[in-house]
């Protein structure tokens, strides 16, 4: 038996070594191709439970995740993007059924001709296990590799680099040298290196730093400098925000698309050019999508930009609330978030902050989130463009 275990361990080293050391596959597309990629994240899939008033009354619509999934997929079927990529929490609480059921969603992408590019969120309480559960997509083809992190070349001349941040946002020592290996093997390939991670690069509000950014942010940073990589692609905070940081002559855009369990709803849209690349975000068609099938036809569907604006609304309107506040107040309290999440706070700012139920929000728990999203001018939000010199 002993012999016999120990010719078993060393077949299985022999296969593992000849695994590890097969070349990667070639890139999908040739250098100077034009390439789209969809972009969601916090997806937070989990079962559904009416009896759980944690669930019931979360700000993620968790009863219709799967719809909004089905009209993300839907909507590729249409429109055809080259990849989806999702930054992170896939699942609510890393459960295995949850995996499982999302593995057969991204599987039924992929016959449509999208290529699903998936990294560990938070919530996703992700080991190596993670990386075998989702090994399609991602990281078996994966051109390097370190733990859950990974690179892969979407054309010859365009790679991205996946950064596990693991459950506190922490780049360990090993992240970071892989990291920087790629920086160094994408400027010897002449290659543009798109990055993303689920934690945030940067505050997108002064109130949003500890558990939200990435850390040692610094080192993350010189390395985004000293290869002058433009953008990050993040999740976790649910809104829908672009910030930056500047140094001299180089910025450090952090993307943040908006949780697809939150409304709005919406996924990130990344065309990748020769010359440029360009950010924008879609709304997704629920509505079209329920009017395919008798079964999806419920009010809340056949209107869902209504059902899901109100009930965001209402719900921050409302939240946890012990302020003695007027229903005028609780009401622009609901109005901010709701403008906050759908990253047009901007186009609304004069109007809310002469609102007369401002004034009384200041004595509220809550008036250092609301000022700080309401007085959040650092880019827009819905759009970002980066030319290439």
């Amino acid at each position: 038996m002993k012999i016999r275990m120990t010719l078993v361990t060393s077949l299985a080293l022999v296969l593992s070594l000849l695994f590890s050391c097969q070349a990667p596959p070639p890139p999908p597309f040739e250098a100077n191709t034009t390439l789209t990629m969809y972009i969601a994240t916090d997806i937070h899939y989990r079962e559904y439970d009416p009896s759980d008033d944690q669930i019931v009354g979360s700000a993620k619509l968790f009863e219709y995740i799967p719809d909004l999934l089905y009209a993300l997929k839907y909507d590729m079927s249409n429109e055809k993007p080259n990849y989806l990529l999702v930054t992170g929490d896939l699942t609510d609480t890393g459960a295995n059924y949850a995996q499982d059921e999302l593995v057969t969603y991204f599987t039924e992408v992929e016959a449509q001709g999208t290529q699903v590019l998936v990294m560990p969120g938070n919530h996703d309480f992700a080991s190596a296990a993670f990386a075998e559960k989702f090994a399609a997509f991602g990281y078996a083809d994966a051109y390097m590799r370190e733990g859950l992190s990974y690179c892969a070349r979407l054309s010859a001349d365009t790679w991205i680099v996946t950064l596990d941040t693991g459950v506190y946002g922490q780049l360990q020592d090993d992240t970071l040298a892989f990291f920087e290996k790629v920086g160094a093997a994408a400027q010897k390939e002449n290659a543009r290196l798109l990055v993303a991670s689920h934690h945030n690069a940067v505050p997108h509000l002064p109130t949003m730093n500890d558990g939200f950014v990435l850390w040692p942010a610094d080192q993350f940073y010189a390395i985004m400098a000293k290869y002058a990589l433009p953008v990050d692609l993040t999740g976790h905070m649910h809104a829908q925000d672009i910030a930056s940081r500047t140094d001299g002559a180089y910025q450090l855009t952090d993307i943040c698309t908006g949780a697809l369990a939150v409304y709005p709803h919406r996924v990130g849209v990344m065309t990748l050019s020769p010359t440029q690349w360009e950010y924008n975000t879609r709304s997704l068609p629920v509505e079209e999508y329920a009017k395919l099938s008798a079964d999806t036809q419920t009010p809340e569907l056949l209107d869902f930009a209504t059902y899901s604006r109100d009930y965001h609304m209402g719900r921050f309107a409302k939240r946890g609330d012990v302020d003695d506040i007027s229903e005028e107040a609780a009401t622009l309290r609901g109005l901010i978030n709701v403008h906050y999440f759908e990253g047009d706070e901007n186009q609304y700012f004069e109007q809310l902050k002469d609102d007369g139920a401002w004034e009384e929000l200041k004595a509220t728990r809550y008036y250092n989130f609301l000022q700080e999203a309401l007085f959040d001018k650092d880019l827009p939000d819905n759009h970002w463009v980066h030319t290439f010199s």
